[in-house]
């Protein structure tokens, strides 16, 4: 029958009982009701003592067992009068003042669609020791563990349940299991928009990004959609002994995401996409691996090696670095004496050639203490002042 609103009624004991009971049975009533005792492998009777059933030579099941029989996943809980919980969290309502609205468990037959709160169009209530029967598993008792966000700590009980159905709860007797905490520590995890990497773990990956894309494809995918897919497979072995997610917020991201990357993969990272790269001055600075937006790109971002150095110490280079078996040109950020940007390059031959001099020009009285030569490309690479040794 087609739907006309909330208005319907929803307790379809009221519905099937006086069809049954009716002389003149509804015939579009009579086919689904044969379709369902065929797929539960029963016949359908007339009501007993004011309730449907449905029955076969030395079987007998009510109609709440028989749309089990048809909607197992459709089981909901009783949360307050007109709302319940359906075994898969999600929340049904209907009208607190109908006598549905009170039944301790109903088969949510048929819902509205809506994902965060359905409302019910048809149900049947049912009972627990049908649901005992139907999910055997509903007789033993299992431990949950979950992280509680508000008191910052993990918290456990054991249960009879069958998903967020739960029949009956108990403390725990004793601390939860390794296994029950692992698995709340995850799924405290997996709950998060991203994973909480430091800094080094966050430039590890996208090392690891930049050789995926410029050298070779066989290096994995560390993005969060990927480690979240496997989570328990390359983390669960690291949370033996905690109990809290600062503990695990705490762990040595870096070294868990390079443990990721497989022989021999892990012994050319430092190679091909260092931390550090040597100066012309003798020193070394760090290499930042910076994403960018890229339309061109099919993962719409880019990973640039850039390199921050006081310009003086890049005296005599003319060729800009390269990194990735000389495939990927790094960034070079020139800086003043004072660690303050003076201008930005991937091409160190033309910089020295038509933007130094300006530069030149510019802070050779700011900083006079410090080398500023005509010919940045014949001049030796330092880090110190004119003065030895200041």
């Amino acid at each position: 029958e087609g739907r006309q609103g909330a208005s319907r009624e929803p307790d379809l004991e009221r519905v099937f009982v006086p069809l049954l009971s009716s002389p003149r049975p509804d015939p579009a009533w009579q086919r689904e009701a044969r379709r369902l005792c065929k797929r539960a492998g029963v016949a359908l009777d007339k009501a007993h003592g004011g309730e449907s059933r449905a029955s076969e030579p030395g079987a007998s099941i009510t109609l709440g067992e028989l749309l089990l029989c048809a909607y197992p996943d459709r089981v909901a809980q009783h949360l307050s009068p007109g709302r319940f919980r359906l075994r898969g969290g999600g929340l049904v309502t209907l009208a607190s003042d109908h006598p549905l609205a009170h039944a301790p468990l109903l088969v949510a037959v048929d819902l509205d669609g809506r994902q965060r709160e359905a409302r019910l169009y048809r149900g049947v209530r049912i009972e627990e020791a049908a649901l005992l029967a139907h999910f055997p598993e509903l007789g033993d008792w299992t431990e949950r563990v979950a992280w509680n966000a508000s008191a910052g700590r993990l918290e456990g009980e054991r249960v009879r349940a069958l998903d967020a159905v739960v029949l009956e709860r108990k403390p725990l007797a004793g601390p939860p299991s390794r296994e029950a905490r692992h698995r709340a520590l995850l799924d405290a995890l997996g709950q998060r928009e991203a994973l909480p990497l430091d800094e080094a773990a966050e430039q590890l990956r996208r090392r690891v990004a930049l050789l995926r894309r410029a050298h070779d494809p066989q290096w994995p995918e560390l993005d969060d959609a990927s480690l979240m897919a496997e989570l328990e497979d390359w983390l669960g072995p690291h949370l033996d002994g905690l109990s809290r997610l600062d503990q695990v917020l705490a762990l040595p991201w870096e070294r868990l995401l390079r443990e990721r990357l497989p022989w021999p993969l892990a012994g050319k990272l430092d190679e091909l996409a260092p931390r550090r790269l040597a100066l012309p001055s003798g020193d070394s600075a760090a290499l930042r691996y910076e994403r960018e937006v890229d339309d061109g790109d099919e993962h719409g971002t880019r990973i640039v090696p850039v390199l921050a150095a006081k310009l003086q110490a890049l005296f005599g280079c003319e060729a800009t670095p390269h990194i990735v078996d000389g495939r990927v040109p790094v960034r070079l950020e020139l800086l003043s004496p004072a660690r303050r940007p003076l201008a930005t390059t991937m091409d160190l031959r033309s910089f020295w050639h038509n933007v130094y001099p300006e530069v030149r020009k510019e802070n050779r009285g700011r900083y006079p203490k410090h080398p500023w030569p005509e010919d940045p490309l014949a001049a030796e690479a330092t880090m110190r002042t004119k003065r030895r040794g200041r």
